[in-house]
């Protein structure tokens, strides 16, 4: 099981990401995160192209459920697959 929270503190303007889990490494590709754009955890079947390909749409003003429309649309495991923005 994971767990994953993407976090945004207003008065700083400060992004993290956090992740708990059993899987080794998920370190490397479960947080994405980019100073001015924003913040995109992906978990449960990895693909480890949601995190720069989030990051670029969100650059770009695409709003989070188009993110996760445009990511997943696209991908043979999207019932297995999460993510946040």
């Amino acid at each position: 099981m994971t767990f994953s929270i993407v976090a945004h503190d207003p008065q700083s303007g400060e992004l993290g990401v956090g992740v708990a889990t059993h899987q080794p490494c998920a370190g490397a590709v479960v947080p994405w995160v980019k100073a001015g754009v924003g913040a995109v955890a992906t978990q449960s079947f990895t693909n480890p192209a949601y995190g720069p390909e989030g990051l670029a749409l969100h650059k770009h003003a695409v709003a989070g459920g188009d993110f996760g429309l445009s990511c997943l649309c696209h991908c043979a495991l999207v019932r297995f697959r999460m993510g946040a923005v």
